[in-house]
């Protein structure tokens, strides 16, 4: 990959929302002006309005740390299965195999998972599709993945973290088969890590900053906004409206993720 001048974009804050926790470490936009939010340290899931209303918050029965929309609910990962909570209860949707991690729901009846070492492709009746673990000359394709993300080419954006001892973040992506594409090379940060895609393929990265890379893998540009410091969780909504969660922060800040 060739070496680009990293640009920074200073991107204005067009809203910001209260969101009732402090360092949301998984905000997922849920449509119908919604925004999701889990705390690592709170065993309840926010519904929080992006106008100025009061969220409501759901009592769930295990630590909901990663989360998705679905269908007018919403799943979270226990460690050994996939919860469902709603406004009627909380229950197990599906139980699989693994230490569960990051989770995406695709309409109309698709989920992605993460576990330890891999990512797994299910239907919502608990149908194994894909299992993504090796590249073709059989190495391991993933260090520890934590977030997914598909995007709209297909492609299934993971980020990770490497085990190397410095938590050093990275990016990996592979095509709709699983076959491997390229990673994003790790950065010197040591923060929780998220990603989301948006309607031109684009990757963004929470990552202390905000990195935007192309589906290749080609740098394109920082975000920057007044005040940032440690982003740590991304969702963007139909508009290409990209909301933003930090570290040590009760706020989402709402911007335009194109420049």
């Amino acid at each position: 990959m060739a070496e680009v001048k990293k640009a920074f974009h200073i991107t204005p804050v067009m809203r910001t929302i209260r969101g009732g926790y402090y360092s949301m470490y998984c905000i997922r936009y849920a449509g119908n002006g919604q925004i999701l939010a889990s705390s690592p340290v709170s065993f309840d899931i926010k519904i929080i309005p992006v106008e100025d209303r009061l969220p409501t918050t759901l009592s769930t029965k295990s630590l909901p740390i990663f989360l998705t929309p679905f269908e007018g609910s919403i799943l979270y990962t226990d460690q050994k299965c996939i919860r469902k909570i709603d406004g009627e209860g909380d229950e197990i949707f599906l139980v699989l195999e693994g230490d569960l991690r990051g989770i995406q729901y695709i309409g109309p009846n698709i989920i992605f998972v993460c576990t330890s070492s891999r990512v797994e492709k299910y239907t919502t009746s608990g149908e194994k599709l894909l299992k993504i673990e090796h590249d073709e000359l059989g190495n391991q394709i993933y260090k520890d993945p934590q977030n997914i993300s598909i995007n709209r080419n297909g492609d299934i954006c993971v980020a990770e973290y490497d085990e190397t001892g410095n938590n050093e973040p990275l990016l990996t992506v592979v095509d709709q088969f699983g076959k491997y594409r390229f990673s994003y090379p790790p950065t010197p940060s040591g923060s929780p890590m998220d990603i989301c895609c948006d309607s031109y393929c684009h990757i963004i990265i929470a990552c202390r900053l905000i990195h935007v890379i192309d589906n290749d893998g080609n740098f394109l540009r920082y975000l920057n906004y007044d005040g940032i410091q440690e982003a740590c969780s991304v969702t963007i909504d139909s508009e290409d409206n990209l909301f933003v969660s930090q570290l040590n922060d009760t706020c989402i800040r709402i911007m335009r993720s194109m420049c």
